[in-house]
Formats: C-alpha cells, structure tokens, sequence
C-alpha cells in the first residue's frame, strides 16, 4: 500500500505552512519554505504528520488536528486530538467517512474546552 508522507509546521510566529523540504542531520531538522527556513536554533516549529487519511469532507487529516466522529445515533461525539498511539504504531483514527476536522490544537485550542 502506497502513503504519501508530508508534514505541516506551526511556527512560533504563529502560522501554519507546508514545508517543501526537510533536512535530518545529526540532532537537527532544517524545515524549508520556498528561500526561507526555520530549525533548531534559527526557529522553534512544531511539525506534524499528514495520516494519509482524509476527513468525511475531503481535507487531509494531520497529527495534532481536532476532530469529532459521528454516532451511529446521528449525534457528534467530543472533540479529539488526532495523535500517534505507538501500542498500534499508527494514528489510531477511526473510519475517515465518520470522522471531521474541526482545526487542530495551534491555531484553534478553543474547540477543546
């Protein structure tokens, strides 16, 4: 089965992008934006991993996403944190057609309260 792997970044200035490259080295990860880029030391982001899933609405889902599924009952459940469960070694989602993304945990923290 073929998954494409690609991330997004939260900067610390406070947005979200699509890196086009990233570059391990030692205990370094050089995040690359168009000319620009940000790493340890230069530029504090966070990034999170695309699950090769997308939601009921056709958006990709990714790790640090906040999510609702959908009962059988027709309600929707609480909201959760798309994150990795190493005891699965997987995202741990449940089928993408009961599934929405509602934001993720940067740039919409209020969905969780």
């Amino acid at each position: 089965m073929h998954r494409t792997i690609k991330f997004r970044a939260w900067d610390e200035d406070r947005f979200m992008f699509y890196p086009d490259r990233l570059d391990f080295k030692d205990d370094r990860i050089t995040v690359w934006n168009g000319n620009t880029f940000g790493g340890v030391g230069t530029a504090i982001v966070q990034l999170m991993q695309f699950t090769g899933l997308l939601d009921k609405n056709g958006k990709e889902i990714y790790e640090g996403d906040i999510y609702t599924t959908l009962f059988p009952n027709g309600e929707w459940g609480s909201p959760q944190i798309v994150t990795w469960n190493n005891e699965l070694a997987g995202f741990g989602l449940l089928p993408n057609e009961i599934c929405e993304i509602l934001g993720n945990i940067y740039e919409n923290p209020e969905l969780l309260k």
